[in-house]
């Protein structure tokens, strides 16, 4: 054919002899394009590991304030999970999406919790996630801390998505990448939970102020180095011949003299028990000046009363670890910082305040205006020794503040169950309240504040601060008709009333810039623990003022007051309580004021150590629990 080459043998072998020597070349062009674009896309994806360690810090404080060496082994946490997405979607712009919507969801979620409690995300929160949402329509969600940072790093980590052009085979390179990064993912938590190499690289390690940690080691540094204490270690020299000679000890040193002292009753009381939604005084916080009176009925409990300060081992949430350590006598010191017991480690029958009440032949009822589920309650309950629950279903009286049951219909069903028994009975109720929870900021037609802060700064906005406290006189009247209910009663009755935590810190902020406070960041952390409680009686008993406690020891005192027997672990924590009077998860105050538990001397150590042999065997060792440790015994002849 004319014009056509195929014919034309010399043509021919020039293609032939080309052949040889242009494939390699154009093989080898093509591979360093794709060398080129690989290493560009990777170098992409290092920059996308930064960019989503940066946006989910950056929602709540300056993530380049971090040391550079821990910033960089934060990115390197994102580049393997960028990584094991990079193996499941096998495209990289997918993956860099993925991981930035992740990095700003956790980043969200975590300056939530530390706005709403004080306190970051803790791995045992995940427990709790539908006790979270379950009271969260009665908050208004807040915007980042840093919310144009907080933008501009979202922008650039999608922007950075679009520009990587990695895509994985499937078969064999997707499933390696994905056992690889796995594999890392392990290896990457397993180092911090470390304590030489944490050590060695100078992360955080201090429990105390849990929000720094996460702040000077990164959230997922934070996060994994406490997954160390989601369970409990065994204390020094623990075993079940140490904790019988220790409960020897206590039988002949303490139980027997208790009794001996202990005078006879001819009627035993009721014992009703208030533990009241954020109740808190904020004049420990900061002063100012207000329109009416917070809590003017509270303050003015004087006779046959016991009044003072509760420090609480939480802030702005974590209900029931303060309930735990009522009930139980078990403290916080003990055990992970912000673990909740009643979801990881109350799984069995056990005894506390209700069971010894309840083998005192009192009618033992738990009460809680809402959900069952909350914190484990409806499992939990029962196996302290409650024979009866009342939730939010079974209320008969249902009067409503915002979104919640009012404390006057806690009250009036306390008062129900009161009046419905026989005159003989003894009822042991225990309410926890809703009326105060969290979420000061919406309006609601139900609800009219009525106190008002003297405010000489139109900058600061005080709505959130005014609406808790016209919560909390609204709760101090509600008090009011409780007392002078039962004060009109004949049958004994003693009535003890306490908060179970501070509010979250949005809530006290405009008080703090308006005031300010001369306190140091380790004395304001531990200021925030304190509420107030008070223990009434309708008959004569020895009244005192000004008493510091924490809940730990809180029913030693109440059974105590009502003259009733405990168990040996109850008298044990009494005589504690007149050596350290207050234990929280963080420090504990004796004679000569507050401390440190690395900072004990040597005789406060050793009674910890007492303290934390007994603790273990009575919640952790339940298979060699010495039960007659925890249950209470009886006047002797």
């Amino acid at each position: 054919m004319v014009g056509s080459n195929r014919s034309n043998p010399k043509h021919q072998a020039i293609d032939k002899n080309r052949l040889p020597l242009v494939k390699p070349v154009s093989d080898s062009l093509r591979l360093i394009r794709q060398s080129l674009f690989t290493v560009r896309g990777i170098l992409f994806l290092i920059v996308v590991s930064f960019s989503s360690f940066y946006l989910l810090e950056a929602q709540s404080h300056l993530p380049w304030q971090i040391p550079f060496g821990i910033q960089l082994f934060n990115a390197c946490f994102f580049f393997i999970l960028l990584s094991l997405f990079l193996s499941i979607t096998r495209n990289s712009i997918a993956a860099s999406i993925l991981i930035s919507l992740v990095s700003f969801a956790i980043g969200y979620a975590n300056q939530a919790v530390l706005l709403f409690r004080d306190n970051p995300i803790f791995p045992w929160d995940l427990l709790s996630v539908r006790t979270a949402i379950s009271v969260s329509d009665n908050y208004v969600w807040p915007q980042p801390k840093n919310i144009w940072l907080t933008i501009l790093l979202l922008i650039l980590s999608l922007t950075l998505a679009w520009l990587t052009r990695i895509r994985i085979p499937k078969g064999a390179p997707r499933r390696m990448l994905a056992a690889i990064s796995i594999l890392l993912v392990l290896v990457y938590g397993s180092l911090l939970q470390s304590h030489v190499f944490t050590g060695f690289f100078n992360f955080n390690e201090t429990l105390f102020t849990q929000k720094n940690l996460y702040r000077q080691n990164g959230f997922i540094p934070g996060f994994l180095i406490n997954l160390r204490y989601i369970r409990v270690d065994e204390p020094e020299d623990y075993g079940l011949n140490q904790v019988e000679n220790l409960s020897e000890q206590i039988d002949e040193e303490i139980v027997s003299e208790e009794l001996e002292n202990l005078a006879p009753q001819s009627e035993k009381p009721n014992i009703l028990v208030v533990m009241n939604e954020a109740f808190s005084d904020l004049s420990v916080i900061s002063p100012f000046e207000t329109n009416l009176e917070t809590m003017p009925f509270f303050r003015s409990l004087t006779e046959n009363t016991i009044r003072g300060n509760l420090y609480v081992s939480v802030v702005g949430g974590n209900t029931a670890t303060t309930e735990f350590e009522f009930l139980t006598g078990d403290s916080m010191a003990f055990l992970p910082h912000g673990s909740v017991a009643y979801q990881q480690f109350i799984q069995t029958r056990h005894p506390g305040l209700p069971e010894t009440l309840k083998a005192e032949g009192y009618r033992t009822i738990a009460m809680h205006p809402y959900g069952e589920a909350g914190w484990n309650r409806n499992k939990v309950y029962p196996l302290m020794g409650f024979e009866e629950m009342v939730f939010i279903d079974d209320f008969e009286y249902r009067s409503y503040i915002r979104q919640y049951i009012s404390d006057r219909s806690v009250y009036q069903q306390m008062i129900e169950r009161f009046e419905e028994k026989q005159p003989d009975d003894r009822l042991f109720c225990f309410a926890v309240t809703m009326q105060n929870h969290g979420g000061y900021d919406a309006i609601h037609d139900n609800f009219q504040p009525t106190v008002a802060i003297e405010n000489e700064n139109d900058r600061l906005d005080f709505t959130p601060t005014e609406h808790y406290l016209s919560l909390i006189r609204e709760s101090d009247q509600a008090f009011s008709s409780l007392i002078q209910y039962f004060s009109n009663i004949d049958e004994k009755t003693i009535i003890l009333f306490f908060g179970d935590h501070q509010p979250h810190d949005y809530a006290i902020e405009p008080l703090l810039e308006k005031n300010g406070f001369g306190y140091s960041k380790e004395e304001m952390a531990q200021n925030r623990t304190i509420v107030p409680f008070c223990i009434w009686a309708n008959y004569p008993i020895k009244a005192q003022q000004d008493v510091q406690i924490s809940p730990n020891f809180l029913s030693s005192l109440l059974l105590e007051t009502a003259g009733m027997p405990q168990s040996p672990y109850g008298y044990f924590l009494s005589e504690v309580y007149e050596t350290i009077p207050v234990m929280t998860a963080n420090f504990y105050v004796d004679a000569d004021g507050r401390h440190l538990y690395d900072e004990a001397p040597e005789y406060h150590q050793a009674l910890f150590h007492q303290y934390e042999m007994l603790q273990y065997n009575h919640l952790i060792d339940i298979n060699q629990r010495l039960n007659s440790l925890f249950q209470p015994v009886y006047q002797r002849n």
